[in-house]
Order: structure tokens, then C-alpha cells, then sequence
């Protein structure tokens, strides 16, 4: 009995040994899975924390320069901002009519002095909100603008980005914080016969923020377009208006309204012309090719349109090119008025190429196909 009970005592305390190491090894598993934890978390936080920290890169002190803030607030949008020294700038907030060239008015400025700022829009762009703009300078409110319920009762169904349209003789040029147009809701009715298309030279309802030279303004946008140097080729007459689809290689006359929410065809007209032996020249000819745009009734200059906002009407002239040179080339003059958007003007050219012509015909093409609608 005696040489029994120290084996039992010793198998125990071996027992109660292993039972500590393995609750001391637990607790230092939970320890270090804790502490992996916590250091995952203030990691993220620590990430999180420089994205929102947007540093400023200033290339050139002399022009204005900024950052865009990450959004971390709806209907909030901050932006570093800097503002050379030796000029005076305007914090500007301009809301109404709105196109790639247009500047709406002036709501709301406040002068912005050299250094760095931070700069915040609240934007409320809905009928509830009753489209509401706040801008902050520095965390102050120093503009706010309420449009009112009517002034899209209806809402907006899209909504995107402006650009500016920069000039190379303005130094500094200005800077564009912020820019939106909207497309007001429309009710088409049943018949679907609009896509929702438009290009950026339509004039809209929006708003844009920036900074410029407190000395600067700026003209109304030509209510044309067309002009050489713009890049981009949308056609030639009304900026809200009927337009000549230049683009358009047949020998038909091509017409689209980009404002009624469409960049398709809204008129499509052939030409033909008898001619004093009563013979026709109409598209139907193999050897008519295509309708050059032209500046003037004679010659083949390019068109020339000038950018001049206070201009209020255009024309440009169509000549027909062959290669007969025993067909007719006529010319056919094309006027567009400001006050007219939904009209155009045809007549023959004052030129020695019409004098054979002893009238003419206008036809409408593919009817069917087009989007008619009421041009009101």
C-alpha cells in the first residue's frame, strides 16, 4: 500500500503541470490573436486616413492649382485649393443655362485670397431640396443659392460634368472646381420616339464653381456652331437649333436638333433641279458625289464662321460636286436666324452656276424613319 500512493501523487502534479502549460498556451494564443486583430484595424484606419489626405502638388506657383478631396459626405465635395500671390481671384458660383462654352450667371463670388484654402459645395440638386448650393471657404459659408422647386419641377433624370472651355490667351487661367448639367425630366407620352442623346455644345440647366481673376468677364456663348476651331464636329447652325449634319456623305440634305434629347436625323431632304431643256439633276445621277459646305457663292473656300456672340444670323452654301463636267454644280444658299431656331432657309445662289436652272424641287426622305415630333 505504502509503495502505491507516491505513483499516484506524482502522476497527478504531472497531470496539473500540463493542464497549466496548456491554458497558458491558450491565453497567449487569444492574446496574439488580439493583438493581430487591433493592428489589422488601425491599419485600415491608418489607410483610410491617408486617402483622405489629399496632399497638394503646386508645379507652377504663378497659375492656380487644386486636389479633390475624397467624398465622405453626400451632396458634399471639398477641394484643396491654390491661389498665386500678386493678382486678385473670385471664388465664383455661376447657376442657370449651361453648355461647353457657356458660363451661366453669376449667383454668389467672394474674393479668395493667395495661399492655400479648402474649399467645400453642398449641392441639394432635387426638387425637395429645392436645388440648394452652399459654398465653403476655409469651413465659412460665404455663397448660398436656392433655385426654388420650379425650376426643374419635374426633376432630373440625368446629370453630368461640364468642361471649360478654355482660351490660351488667358493667363492665369481660370480654374473649374466643380461643373453639372442636368436633363430635366420630360414626358414623352406613349410613343418613344426620343433616345436621350445629346452633345455637350446643348444648352442645359446646371452650375458651375470656380476660381478667376476678379477682373474677368466673360460673353454669352454664341448661340451658333460650326466655327474652325472647334475639334469637334457636331454640325453646322443653331446651337439649340436645327443643324446641317456635315458629317453626312450622301447626297442628301441632313438635318438634327440635338435639343429635343436626339442625335438622329429630324429631316432629311433630296434636292432636284430641271434645267431650262427640261432635263433633272437629283441625286438619282451616278455622277453626283456630295454637297460641299462652302463660305461663299463662288469658290470653294471652306466655311468660315466667326465666333461672335452678337451675331444673329449665318449662312453657308451647299455646292454640289460632279464628276461630269457637263451636269449642272449648283449652289444652294442655307440661312439660319437666332430667333428661328426651329426654321431654315433654302434659295438659290446669286451665281453664274444656277442661271441654266429653271426651278427646283425639295423632297423629304425616309419619312418613316425619322423621329418626327412638334417643333414648337
Amino acid at each position: 500500500m505504502s509503495e502505491v500512493e507516491p505513483r499516484r501523487a506524482i502522476g497527478a502534479n504531472i497531470s496539473l503541470r500540463q493542464l497549466l502549460t496548456v491554458n497558458a498556451m491558450i491565453a497567449i494564443a487569444i492574446a496574439i490573436g488580439l493583438a493581430y486583430r487591433n493592428n489589422r484595424s488601425l491599419t485600415q484606419q491608418r489607410d483610410e486616413l491617408l486617402s483622405l489626405a489629399v496632399r497638394l502638388q503646386v508645379k507652377n506657383t504663378r497659375e492656380l492649382a487644386s486636389a479633390a478631396m475624397h467624398q465622405v459626405v453626400s451632396g458634399f465635395r471639398s477641394w484643396q485649393v491654390y491661389v498665386p500671390e500678386g493678382q486678385e481671384f473670385d471664388l465664383r458660383l455661376g447657376i442657370g443655362d449651361v453648355s461647353d462654352k457657356g458660363i451661366p450667371p453669376l449667383v454668389g463670388s467672394v474674393r479668395i485670397h493667395s495661399g492655400q484654402h479648402r474649399v467645400t459645395l453642398y449641392s441639394g440638386a432635387s426638387v425637395n431640396e429645392k436645388f440648394r448650393y452652399i459654398v465653403y471657404l476655409d469651413g465659412l459659408q460665404v455663397i448660398e443659392k436656392e433655385m426654388g422647386g420650379d425650376w426643374m419641377p419635374d426633376g432630373w433624370s440625368m446629370a453630368s460634368s461640364v468642361p471649360w472651355a478654355r482660351k490660351l490667351q488667358e493667363f492665369p487661367a481660370p480654374l473649374q472646381l466643380a461643373s453639372q448639367w442636368y436633363e430635366p425630366k420630360h414626358n414623352f407620352g406613349k410613343s418613344r420616339y426620343f433616345n436621350g442623346q445629346h452633345d455637350s455644345h446643348v444648352t442645359r440647366l446646371g452650375y458651375r464653381l470656380w476660381i478667376d481673376q476678379s477682373n474677368r468677364t466673360y460673353q454669352p456663348a454664341s448661340p451658333f456652331v460650326g466655327f474652325p476651331d472647334d475639334p469637334r464636329n457636331f454640325g453646322i447652325g443653331l446651337r439649340d437649333g436645327l443643324r446641317f449634319a456635315t458629317s453626312n456623305p450622301s447626297f442628301q440634305w441632313t438635318f438634327t436638333r440635338p435639343q429635343l434629347a436626339t442625335t438622329q436625323p429630324v429631316l432629311q431632304l433630296d434636292a432636284d433641279f430641271i434645267k431650262t431643256d427640261g432635263t433633272v439633276l437629283s441625286s438619282k445621277n451616278s455622277s453626283l458625289q456630295v454637297w460641299q459646305v462652302c463660305n461663299a457663292a463662288t469658290g470653294t473656300d471652306p466655311l468660315q464662321w466667326h465666333d461672335d456672340p452678337s451675331q444673329v444670323s449665318h449662312t453657308a452654301y451647299l455646292h454640289a460636286l460632279s464628276t461630269s463636267n457637263e451636269d449642272l454644280q449648283p449652289v444652294v444658299e442655307m440661312k439660319w436666324e437666332f430667333d428661328k431656331p426651329d426654321e431654315i432657309g433654302f434659295r438659290l445662289a446669286d451665281t453664274p452656276a444656277n442661271e441654266q436652272i429653271k426651278r427646283w424641287r425639295l423632297r423629304f426622305q425616309n419619312g418613316r424613319l425619322h423621329l418626327w415630333r412638334e417643333l414648337k
